[in-house]
């Protein structure tokens, strides 16, 4: 019993049970907007939807490497700052 039938230029095949592979054509090497899911096959060959992948390591190293840069900078604002507080903290005992 056909489940559908899928067409292709000017070939049309039926989509059966029991089905042992098939191919899409069109989605090689194309980007998806918007939010996505990854597809993933369980082991009884079943299709389904899974959290998207993670970031490939790379992308995850250089966000590593942007957020501590903007840490060191925030450190050594802090620093002046505290030293900034200190020197005022010091004039006030002083008198003014």
């Amino acid at each position: 019993m056909p489940i559908g039938y899928l067409t292709g230029g000017d070939r049309r095949q039926q989509v059966s049970r029991g089905l042992a592979r098939a191919f899409l054509a069109g989605v090689w090497n194309t980007t998806a907007t918007g939010p996505t899911k990854a597809v993933v096959i369980n082991k009884n060959g079943r299709l389904a939807t899974g959290p998207a992948p993670a970031a490939p390591v790379s992308a995850q190293a250089q966000t590593v490497s942007r957020l501590r840069a903007a840490l060191h900078k925030q450190r050594i604002d802090n620093h002046r700052q505290d030293a900034a507080i200190q020197r005022l903290q010091r004039e006030v005992r002083a008198g003014g």
